[in-house]
C-alpha cells in the first residue's frame, strides 16, 4: 500500500527509490534504475564505471539559446537503524510513514529516511518526466558514494557537462539556500617512540559529558574538545612540576566529529600523586566554569589504578605528546570580517590513540578557500614536524567558493521574493559538498543549493516536510521556465 500520493510524480519516484537498496557503495541497483528511466523516457544518458549517471534533456521549443542548467543530487544514503530494528538495508524496502498534525512529516520506521538525498533524486526525475513545463537544456547528474568521501564526484568526468549554471538539490532549506561550502582534508600525525619500564604510582582520568557534534556544523558554538581539554590538564601537571610519564591516551572516534571523551593513563612518583590529583581537580573546576554556558555537561573522573601495562613513555617523549596536543590549532582559525557569523577556516583535533609505542593523531581541516586550507595545513605540518612527528594528508576535497556576483543567485532571490514573499538567505556551510568538485572542474560555474525543510539527517529520527517539498518542486519548475533567453 502506498504511503505517498503517486499522482504527484516526485512523491511516486521517492517511494519507488525507497524500495531500492542504496547504502553508500551499494548504489548499483539505483544506478541501473536511472538508466532504465532514461530509456523509458527516450532520454540520452551516460553511466560511468563508478555508477554515476547523467541524464540529458533537450531544451523546450524557444529555449534553444538559453544556457544549459545542471541539476545534481546523490543516490546514496546513510544507513542507520534502531537497535531493535530488524531491517536489512541490503534487500529490505524502507517503511515510510507520515505523521504530524497536518500529516506532512515523512519518516521511515526504525531507520534513516534517505531523503538526503533521495528527495533530490526524485525531484530531478519528476522534472525530467515533465513534458508540460518549459525549460532550457538540462544535464541531470546523479552521483554515488557522496556519504562515503564524495567518491563519485571525485572520479566523475566533468568534460561530459556543458552547463555553467547548476542547482544542487542536496542542501538548502527553501529560502535558506546554500551559496558556498568549504574544502577540506584530514591530517594524520604519528610517531613511534621508545618505551621504558613502568615505575611510580599510576592513575587515570577521563574527560566526559561533552556534547560533541559534527565539527563542520558546531564549529562556532564553543563546545569543548575532550582531547584538547585532556591536553590542558596534562600541561598543567607538567607546569606544576609533576614528573609525568604517559602510559596511554585515547579519545575521539571519527575524523569529522568533535571528541566527547578522552581517557588518560599516566604515572608519576608516588610522593607527587596527591599534588597531581589536586592540580587535576583545580583544572577541571576551571574548565567546568569556562564551559558553563556552552558545554555544561563536562565532568572529569579521576581514578587510581592498581594495575597497568608494564611500560610507559619516557618523560621527554611524554612532554612531546602533550606539546603536540597543546600546539595544534583547534576550532575556529579564521572568521569573516565582512559576513557576521561566518567561519572561514577551522581545524578539529578529532582522534588520538596510543597502541604500544605508537601515537596517532587525526585532525580535520576545513576552509572556504584553497589558500586558507594550505595555510592551516602548513601550520599543523610544521608544528608536528618540529616535535619529530610524521604527517600524512587524506581525503582532500575542494571548496565551493562564494561568488560576490551571481546572476543565478540574483534570479533565485527575485523569484523567492515573488513566490514566497521571502528573500534568499544565502548560507555558507562550514562543511564539504559535492558542489566543490563541480566548482573546481567547471571554470566560471554558478551554483546554488535548494531543497525542502528536513532535519536530523543521518539518524533514525530523520524527517522531511512533504509540503515544503511541494513548494520547492514548484519553485524549480518556475525557475527553469523563466530561464528563457
Amino acid at each position: 500500500m502506498s504511503v505517498l500520493n503517486h499522482k504527484i510524480p516526485f512523491e511516486r519516484y521517492f517511494e519507488e527509490i525507497s524500495q531500492i537498496p542504496r547504502c553508500s557503495g551499494n548504489e548499483a541497483a539505483l544506478s541501473n534504475y536511472l538508466v532504465d528511466f532514461a530509456k523509458k523516457h527516450g532520454l540520452q544518458y551516460d553511466q560511468d564505471p563508478a555508477g554515476n549517471v547523467i541524464i540529458f534533456k533537450l531544451p523546450s521549443p524557444g529555449y534553444e539559446n538559453s544556457p544549459t542548467v545542471i541539476l545534481q543530487a546523490h543516490m546514496d544514503m546513510v544507513c542507520e537503524k534502531d537497535p531493535d530494528c530488524e531491517h536489512d538495508f541490503s534487500k529490505d524496502p524502507l517503511q515510510l510513514y507520515l505523521e504530524g498534525p497536518e500529516n506532512n512529516i515523512l519518516r521511515a520506521r526504525g531507520t534513516t529516511l534517505g531523503a538526503d538525498d533521495g528527495m533530490g533524486v526524485a525531484q530531478q526525475l519528476a522534472i525530467l518526466a515533465n513534458n508540460t513545463s518549459p525549460h532550457p537544456a538540462l544535464e541531470c547528474v546523479f552521483t554515488v558514494e557522496e556519504e562515503n568521501g564524495m567518491r563519485g564526484a571525485a572520479v566523475f568526468d566533468y568534460s561530459k557537462l556543458s552547463g555553467r549554471l547548476m542547482i544542487t538539490l542536496d542542501c538548502g532549506q527553501e529560502e535558506n539556500s546554500i551559496v558556498a561550502s568549504c574544502g577540506g582534508m584530514s591530517v594524520v600525525i604519528k610517531k613511534n617512540f621508545s618505551i621504558v619500564p613502568l615505575k611510580g604510582k599510576v592513575a587515570a582520568f577521563k574527560v566526559n559529558g561533552l556534547l560533541g557534534g559534527h565539527s563542520g556544523i558546531v564549529v562556532n558554538q564553543e563546545r569543548g574538545n575532550a582531547i584538547k581539554l585532556a591536553g590542558r590538564v596534562l600541561c598543567e601537571l607538567l607546569y606544576g612540576d609533576i614528573d609525568l610519564n604517559l602510559v596511554a591516551i585515547n579519545g575521539g572516534s571519527k575524523h569529522n566529529i568533535v571528541p566527547k571523551e578522552c581517557s588518560v593513563v599516566f604515572a608519576c612518583p608516588e610522593e607527587q600523586m596527591a599534588k597531581a590529583q589536586l592540580i587535576i581537580k583545580r583544572t577541571a573546576d576551571d574548565i567546568k566554569n569556562e564551559l558553563r554556558a556552552s558545554d555544561s555537561g563536562f565532568y572529569l573522573q579521576i581514578m587510581e589504578l592498581v594495575k597497568a601495562n608494564g611500560e610507559m613513555f619516557s618523560g621527554a617523549d611524554s612532554k612531546k605528546i602533550v606539546a603536540l596536543i597543546e600546539i595544534l590549532p583547534n576550532d575556529v582559525y579564521r572568521r569573516s570580517v565582512k559576513y557576521e557569523g561566518v567561519v572561514t577556516a577551522s581545524n578539529c583535533l578529532s582522534v588520538i590513540k596510543t597502541t604500544a609505542s605508537k601515537v596517532e593523531v587525526y585532525t580535520s581541516i576545513r576552509a572556504q578557500t584553497d589558500a586558507l586550507l594550505c595555510d592551516l595545513y602548513h601550520k599543523i605540518d610544521l608544528s608536528a614536524k618540529a616535535l619529530n612527528f610524521e604527517t600524512k594528508t587524506l581525503n582532500r576535497y575542494p571548496c565551493w567558493p562564494f561568488k560576490e556576483d551571481s546572476m543565478l543567485r540574483d534570479r533565485v532571490d527575485q523569484l523567492m521574493q515573488r513566490l514566497w514573499n521571502k528573500s534568499l538567505k544565502g548560507r555558507r556551510v562550514h562543511g564539504g559538498l559535492e558542489a566543490g568538485y563541480f566548482a573546481a572542474n567547471l571554470p566560471g560555474i554558478e551554483i546554488i543549493g535548494i531543497g525542502p525543510y528536513c532535519g536530523e539527517v543521518h539518524t533514525t529520527r530523520e524527517w522531511l516536510d512533504v509540503r515544503s517539498a511541494h513548494r520547492v518542486y514548484r519553485f524549480l519548475l518556475t525557475l527553469l521556465a523563466e530561464m528563457k533567453e
